[in-house]
């Protein structure tokens, strides 16, 4: 609506589509737009990948050197996890918590985003710039005390069962990301 006018304001869209009826693959994919009975109008395509009945979508931000991200923990609420084998473990209606912190250390900056993403399928946007100056006094760069990250995956999306997280962080510009985090393990129990 700030873009478009207030006519644009209920304009947002959302489409599911059963991945069972694709096959396993690489893929195009596009969103439409039905102007009238005879006219259509396509957006830009996407590549995604259809494997084990679930989107596979590549990242396609290039890894450049000095974006440092760092996962400290696991948290359940306010709390650590369980634990099931040494893995963190959670219940099927919990929200897994990923701590930690990331920083443009080549720029000097803090990052432009902080992500993680669960079995390479999976991808959670995590909420960046709340306080460490733990971080900024080890790193001797008070103005990157803001650095700290919390990713929030609801574990009802990824389902139960063994998973793996890793994550990664956006270089200042956006141009960039790191490397990623290790995958680390956790774990989802049936109800």
């Amino acid at each position: 609506a700030a873009l478009y006018g207030a006519g644009a304001e209920r304009s947002g869209f959302q489409a599911a589509f059963p991945t069972g009826a694709i096959a396993e693959g690489a893929r195009r994919i596009a969103a439409v737009q039905l102007v009238n009975a005879m006219t259509y109008r396509m957006g830009p395509e996407r590549g995604i990948t259809i494997a084990r009945s679930t989107l596979r979508t590549e990242i396609a931000t290039p890894v450049v050197r000095g974006v440092h991200v760092h996962l400290d923990r696991f948290a359940d609420g306010s709390q650590p996890p369980e634990a099931l084998n040494g893995v963190p473990a959670y219940g099927p209606d919990s929200t897994v918590g990923v701590l930690g912190w990331a920083a443009d250390l080549q720029n000097a900056q803090p990052c432009a985003a902080v992500y993680a993403i669960v079995d390479e399928v999976h991808v959670f946007r995590g909420r960046y710039g709340s306080e460490r100056p733990d971080v900024a006094q080890v790193l001797g760069k008070p103005h990157l005390c803001n650095v700290g990250y919390e990713v929030r995956i609801d574990s009802g999306a990824v389902g139960p069962g063994d998973h793996a997280v890793r994550v990664i962080a956006l270089s200042a510009d956006g141009e960039g990301r790191s490397e990623g985090t290790p995958a680390q393990p956790f774990a989802v129990r049936s109800a």
